[in-house]
């Protein structure tokens, strides 16, 4: 099967040591398969929207982001894995090179940039929602939940947000705010030409003592956004091209619906398992949240308690 990828970026970009420019075709050669299906970057910009594998060399083989990141992943096992001693293994690598396992079950503290010393994922009448927050980006590859005292009326939800991006200041500066939709107040950060804007505002800044930006950056379709963003350095810079992958707003943005009445279980001490065997994870950036919700379903939450654990992929907590 011919495999092409497109380069959605904006920029050229770099793959598997191939430089393909922007907005063109690259074939992947059969030989190439298993090295590009491998590459970090390639795994990482497929799932960003900025490298878009296609079955063709025009749009109508465009594959989603899942797919194409499944169909990474078959190319991955077409051929087996064997051990030092030349035995086949069965493996399946649902996070890149360079990550490992973490289960928690406590966000970190991100003002204070200190591991584990954010909420915990602890829910009761009182601390019915909390905040999933890790210091480095992270993949999600599944959780599992512990109940007591609930009934089947009892569930979750978990959305993912990009906060409000803050560090901004109304004076003469490098930006201006456009209201995206009319009488809405919501506004996105336009870059413009140096000291004619109305805010002002540095794109490195840190909250606390973390190394995450204070301006979220927040995904666009089709290169359209005023920012670009390398996670790998974690760099925002202004596309004054209008070209960028990421725009900038000023209020908290959804991004996805991770869980939506997801029931809970009556049964005490009952563990529940809500990941899927083999779905590769999603990266996750530091700046982004999950937003979590215990709720009751035609009522409130009386003596009802829910423990959340977190499978995660890190490449460092310590």
């Amino acid at each position: 099967m011919a495999l092409y990828a497109y380069n959605n970026s904006g920029g050229s970009k770099t793959w598997a040591g191939q430089v393909v420019p922007d907005a063109t075709y690259y074939l992947i050669e059969p030989t190439e398969q298993q090295t590009w299906a491998k590459d970090n970057d390639v795994v990482s910009d497929v799932g960003l929207g900025n490298c878009i594998i296609s079955t063709s060399n025009d749009s109508s083989g465009h594959q989603t982001v899942y797919l194409g990141l499944n169909l990474l992943q078959d190319i991955k096992q077409i051929f087996p894995v064997t051990s030092d001693d030349g035995r086949q293994l069965a493996a399946v690598n649902r996070i890149p090179a360079g990550y490992s396992l973490y289960i928690t079950g406590k966000s970190d503290g991100i003002s204070a940039g200190t591991y584990r010393t954010g909420d915990s994922m602890k829910f009761s009448s009182s601390d019915a929602t909390q905040d999933l927050r890790q210091l480095k980006h992270y993949y999600v590859i599944g959780v599992r939940a512990i109940y007591s005292g609930c009934s089947l009326d009892n569930y979750f939800e978990a959305k993912l947000l990009a906060p409000a991006s803050s560090g901004f200041t109304n004076s003469t500066g490098d930006y201006d705010k456009v209201e995206i939709i009319p009488s809405s107040g919501l506004h996105l950060f336009k870059p413009v030409s140096a000291g004619t804007g109305a805010w002002t505002g540095t794109l490195t800044d840190k909250i606390g003592s973390s190394n995450v930006l204070k301006a979220t950056p927040v995904p666009v379709a089709g290169n359209t956004g005023w920012f670009d963003y390398d996670p790998t350095s974690n760099a925002l810079t202004a596309n004054m091209d209008q070209e960028g992958g990421y725009n900038l707003y000023d209020f908290d943005a959804n991004l996805h619906q991770f869980a939506a009445y997801t029931w809970a279980s009556p049964t005490t001490g009952h563990e529940s398992s809500l990941d899927i065997e083999g779905l590769v994870g999603k990266l996750i950036y530091n700046s982004w949240i999950i937003r979590l919700d215990f709720k009751k379903d035609g009522g409130s939450l009386s003596s009802e308690e829910a423990r959340l654990n977190f499978i995660l992929g890190s490449q460092g907590n310590v």
